[in-house]
């Protein structure tokens, strides 16, 4: 996976930790996000979705990478790091998922779960910002079209229809 800063590693391994917690200051949480997607950076993004997609690692850390790309799409600034975040999702999302055809309560299953769920957060951020930025609509339309899963396909098209006009 390419390279990210310390400070992100940091905060993917402290806030998976936290996901498991009975007493979680969600305030807390909250700003620490909005304070890291402020500072990330296109290495830090990229390596968030190749976190995701590879689908290996603490599962904590994968949905801890998958939020902070969704979250750096719904909050960025038009920049190299918001163009990071687009890409990024579309990787998230066009992934091949594992098998739908895996058997009931086994690994697979668990891990297409989780691949639809960061699948599916990442396409809700992008169609938040697509409705009123068009390289966020072009790129929400990409993924529509290259989607491998049709469950997700098809909530793509239901997003889409749903834009207003630009």
């Amino acid at each position: 996976p390419p390279a990210a800063s310390p400070a992100f590693l940091k905060f993917l391994s402290a806030e998976a930790k936290e996901l498991n917690s009975r007493n979680v200051d969600v305030a807390g949480a909250e700003e620490r996000m909005r304070t890291l997607v402020a500072s990330l950076n296109p290495a830090d993004i990229r390596y968030a979705a190749e976190l995701v997609t590879g689908m290996k690692g603490p599962a904590n850390e994968r949905i801890m990478a998958a939020y902070s790309v969704s979250q750096a799409l719904a909050t960025l600034a038009a920049g190299p790091a918001l163009d990071a975040a687009r890409e990024a999702a579309e990787k998230i999302v066009t992934q091949p998922f594992h098998s739908d055809r895996a058997a009931p309560h086994s690994a697979d299953e668990v891990m297409n779960a989780q691949a639809k769920s960061f699948a599916l957060m990442n396409v809700d951020a992008l169609a938040e910002r697509a409705a009123k930025d068009q390289p966020s609509r072009e790129a929400l339309e990409r993924m529509g079209k290259a989607a491998k899963d049709p469950l997700v396909q098809k909530y793509i098209q239901e997003k889409l229809r749903r834009l207003p006009p630009l």
